[in-house]
């Protein structure tokens, strides 16, 4: 029966707490809540807060903690004014409960919270000295940090987020020191940064790309079309997967396309810009002269003003192309100028060079010692004149009306002949010349037939 009774108290008295705080959470008198401590004043429901809010002193804001700050978000979001006014532990948490992810600033200088719970504007520090600036819809989920902002290094960070136009994981490793600007929304993703500055762009595909800040103001644009469309300025982006090196680097604003799985599909060169395609032997190197324009350069499609399409390459207009010993293959002068050649386990053969109109325009450099030129003659007119080059001043040449079949391989040019024989030019410089000339006495003879 004791028992009973006592139960029966207990539930009584319960009762009557619960509606005692009912209603004291609807008729506090408000003249009261400016008198109230800041012990007092945590202690009081939520709703109270909410309710009250505009009563409130600077210094029982300061006091507030995180689900009194978050009713009156709820509530209202904007309502709250600059975020300076509170503990700042007290919005991390309220940011972690609403928003999920790290908050772990220790303070929110002139920042504001969104309709949308985001943070946007002022200057919010963490406990290393990092300062986030001038945000936009500033958001984090779990590592991922999202919104658009500029950081500033005091120690050495890694961030993490996102691009919403590709959906790619990008995680950047600032030093100390520097900065990154990031602008991330539906329509676009763009970073500015400081030198040494790294983006690793990851996506389902083995090894990520990466792209590095080389000088102050470095921008990197992503755009979606079939692949992703990378636009940057002085900066490098490199593609290291699947036995394949690719690298880009240029100061004015070049282009990428890329598949995430194969590497680059189309480049746009800038003027000064340089590509790297390095695959063993198949490998080659682009360059755009300075009194180049924008170049277009496609592999594996017959695109652009040059293109590579299994072991031929078609080159139009003004760049230079090397071959995987860096040595010249081929510049072009002339923006009407095509040349053609074909490149398999690092021989190159197959030269072709033609022009649409009457002037010396390129040159075709097969190994470092032979040149290929079109130029126009009495009694040649855009027929390819092979120079074997001995000195700077002094060179000999003979002109082929009809071009065989060419080829280079360790620095010795071949050519075809009649009756299934050959053709071997010698470099001057190269062992093997000295005894053909020592036997005719006569430096005519640069040739011998096999």
């Amino acid at each position: 029966m004791q028992i009973k009774y006592l139960v029966k108290t207990i539930f009584i008295n319960l009762l009557i707490l619960l509606i005692i705080n009912a209603i004291s959470a609807e008729d506090i008198d408000p003249n009261t809540i400016p008198n109230l401590s800041p012990d007092e004043l945590c202690k009081l429901d939520p709703n109270i807060i909410v309710k009250n809010f505009n009563l409130l002193t600077p210094e029982q804001k300061e006091c507030l903690v995180s689900n009194q700050i978050g009713a009156v978000a709820e509530a209202n979001p904007t309502s709250l004014g600059d975020l300076r006014q509170y503990n700042p532990d007290s919005i991390n948490n309220m940011m972690r409960i609403k928003r999920g992810g790290i908050w772990d600033h220790v303070s929110y200088q002139g920042a504001t919270l969104n309709k949308d719970g985001t943070i946007s504007g002022g200057e919010i520090k963490d406990k290393q000295g990092n300062i986030i600036k001038n945000s936009q819809n500033l958001d984090k989920e779990g590592d991922f940090i999202l919104g658009s902002f500029e950081f500033l290094a005091k120690a050495a960070t890694e961030l993490i987020t996102y691009s919403n136009v590709d959906g790619t994981k990008i995680k950047f490793n600032i030093p100390q020191g520097a900065s990154l600007t990031m602008i991330n929304n539906d329509n676009s993703f763009e970073t500015t940064s400081s030198p040494g500055v790294e983006s690793e762009i990851i996506s389902k595909c083995p090894g990520p790309l990466i792209y590095s800040a080389l000088e102050q103001d470095s921008r990197l644009s992503i755009t979606k079309n079939l692949n992703s469309i990378y636009e940057f300025s002085y900066g490098a982006l490199e593609f290291d997967a699947n036995g394949k090196k690719q690298l880009l680097r240029t100061e004015r604003t070049s282009k990428a396309e890329i598949d995430p799985c194969q590497g680059f599909v189309c480049i746009t060169l800038a003027p000064e810009a340089k590509f790297d395609n390095e695959e063993q032997l198949d490998s080659f190197y682009l360059e755009n002269p300075e009194t180049g324009k924008d170049y277009t350069f496609c592999l594996e499609k017959k695109e652009g003003d040059g293109y590579k399409t299994l072991n031929q390459f078609t080159l139009n207009g003004i760049i230079n192309f090397m071959n995987y010993e860096k040595s010249k293959l081929y510049t072009g002068t002339d923006p009407d100028t095509t040349a053609t050649f074909t490149i398999q386990d690092g021989v190159a053969r197959n030269f072709k060079v033609e022009n649409k109109k009457d002037s010396l325009v390129s040159y075709t450099f097969p190994s470092e010692s032979f040149t290929i030129q079109e130029e126009k003659e009495r009694y040649v007119i855009h027929e390819p004149l092979l120079t074997i080059d001995y000195t700077l001043d002094s060179y000999s040449s003979i002109t082929f009306f009809n071009t065989p079949d060419m080829w280079v391989d360790k620095k010795i040019l071949y050519q075809t002949a009649q009756k299934n024989s050959k053709v071997i030019f010698l470099p001057f410089a190269h062992p093997e010349i000295f005894i053909y000339l020592s036997k005719r006495n006569s430096e005519q003879y640069k040739t011998y037939l096999k």
